[in-house]
């Protein structure tokens, strides 16, 4: 099997990722545009190590849950490193996110800097559009 790309590149992702967003952004956001006053259960398509789950938990009413899920094996443990002394409800899960099928659909589905690597980023949309509820919210950040 072929070595993942981004697997080996978790120390440029995390140094990248302070020109992509800030607190102030992400908070209006949440309270302003996506309206989130309860906890909401977030999926993450090709979430890497977790960012944007740093950047939206502590923002977001306490007991929310988030789900990243990403074909980086290494990102992954990376990840769950990260999080593990964390208070946030969360699970990472190492697979390609158009294959992996859930129990429960999701209050918002979000990604970053996915879907223009994608072959067919319109097949991922749909993904994550039928991951949510029928008044769930997809977010692509790119």
């Amino acid at each position: 099997m072929e070595p993942y790309y981004w697997d080996g590149q978790i120390e440029y992702l995390k140094r990248s990722t302070a020109l992509y967003y800030n607190d102030d952004y992400i908070d209006f956001l949440i309270h302003r545009v996506w309206n989130i006053v309860d906890p909401v259960r977030i999926v993450d398509f090709g979430c890497g190590f977790g960012h944007l789950g740093l950047r939206l938990l502590p923002l977001l009413p306490a007991g929310s849950e988030y789900v990243g899920i990403d074909a980086g094996v290494k990102l992954i443990e990376h990840a769950r490193e990260l999080f593990r002394n964390l208070p946030y409800r969360s699970e990472f899960i190492a697979a390609d996110f158009n294959s992996v099928c859930f129990d429960e659909e999701f209050d918002l589905a979000v990604c970053h800097a996915v879907l223009l690597h994608m072959n067919d980023p319109l097949s991922t949309l749909k993904r994550m559009k039928a991951s949510v509820r029928p008044d769930g919210k997809v977010a692509a950040f790119e």
